[in-house]
């Protein structure tokens, strides 16, 4: 029997949300079937609920290893596939799209993926609520929504705010590691960083690829329409 306190708990997103006036994301597809809700009680615990303490992933993830954060992971291939290739890091994966925590979840228990955590929330709000400072070895957020409109600029989640949050969550010497294929919006980040004064790139400007990096299927499809990639990996200053 599907646990409905389990499904209505993931549904949850929106009300968690409503105090923000401006989102970075918008809900699609917030609807589930009963084989997804099915999924979702059989994996249920690689879920990460928590609203009010902090999270103390030695306790989430049963040992002391580096955790990485991965905001924003769309379908979760690139991250079940990095997660694989490296069984000593620990990946807190978070997303608001509901049938892409369900694609990671399944991806999860079909490769037996241990070092996995999945949470359905706003990226703001958990920084804020339930992630420690100094706590977190990287972030990745891999083809954040570019908002490409100039009036929904707004929107954007990659603006110097946000990037004080996550520096102030990153360990000494941690990253956080963007790629995107809008120019504008790689430009608007590469000025947005320079504001804070935590944060160092790690090139004058774009970076290189890193091979560990897999190729996601959103950008599988830029690529083939001819978008060029743009990466970006700052790194917390000593």
């Amino acid at each position: 029997m599907i646990d409905s306190t389990l499904i209505e708990r993931i549904m949850e997103i929106e009300a968690k949300s409503e105090r923000r006036e401006i989102k970075s994301y918008a809900i699609r597809g917030n609807v589930l079937s009963e084989n997804e809700k099915e999924l979702i009680a059989k994996e249920r615990k690689y879920l990460v609920f928590n609203e009010s303490e902090k999270l103390d992933f030695s306790s989430l993830f049963e040992n002391s290893n580096d955790t990485v954060i991965e905001i924003g992971f769309g379908s979760g291939d690139a991250t079940a596939e990095i997660a694989l290739n490296n069984p000593n890091t620990n990946y807190l994966a978070v997303e608001v799209y509901l049938h892409g925590i369900v694609n990671l979840l399944r991806l999860i228990g079909d490769g037996k993926i241990e070092n996995i955590r999945v949470i359905r929330w706003d990226a703001s709000e958990l920084l804020k609520t339930a992630i420690p400072d100094s706590s977190v070895s990287g972030f990745h957020i891999f083809f954040p929504d570019p908002w490409p409109k100039k009036r929904h600029h707004k929107r954007r989640l990659l603006k110097s705010d946000f990037l004080a949050l996550l520096s102030c969550k990153l360990k000494e010497d941690g990253y956080i590691y963007i790629a995107t294929d809008w120019h504008d919006y790689a430009n608007s980040i590469l000025e947005e960083a320079e504001r804070v004064e935590t944060l160092k790139n790690e090139s004058s400007s774009f970076s290189e690829r890193s091979s560990w990096r897999p190729i996601t299927r959103f950008e599988k499809k830029g690529l083939e329409s001819g978008n060029n990639i743009f990466e970006i990996v700052l790194k917390k200053r000593r």
